[in-house]
């Protein structure tokens, strides 16, 4: 199967999640407006490369936007959580080389 073909999504299928993988990083490459009330979409999996192009309804693209959203604050969340874990983990380091007395003058 080629990841790169357009798949069918149907606008019952979130829009978030892989047609191919099941990755929950799908994001729209590209977005234009489809008659009254739909939203022609390019959707992209990043784990994969699959995609997909369809015309969706607004409320689908609303789920699509909160979904994003939620997805976003839990990247930051994580990002969060690695920067503390890696400043504790070298504050841990420096304490442990001050008290082996490893840390010169030259090392600043």
């Amino acid at each position: 199967m080629n990841p790169h073909r357009a798949h069918g999504t149907t606008s019952a299928q979130k829009l978030h999640i892989c047609g191919h993988c099941g990755s929950r990083f799908v994001h729209p490459r590209a977005i234009e407006k489809h008659g009254d009330d739909g939203w022609q979409l390019e959707l992209r999996c990043p784990e994969c490369g699959w995609t997909d192009t369809g015309v969706f309804p607004g409320d689908a693209i609303e789920e699509l936007e909160r979904e994003l959203d939620r997805g976003h604050a839990e990247l930051e969340e994580s990002l969060a959580r690695l920067v503390t874990d890696n400043m504790a983990d070298y504050v841990d380091r420096f304490a442990s080389a001050l008290a082996a007395d490893a840390i010169q003058p030259m090392d600043f």
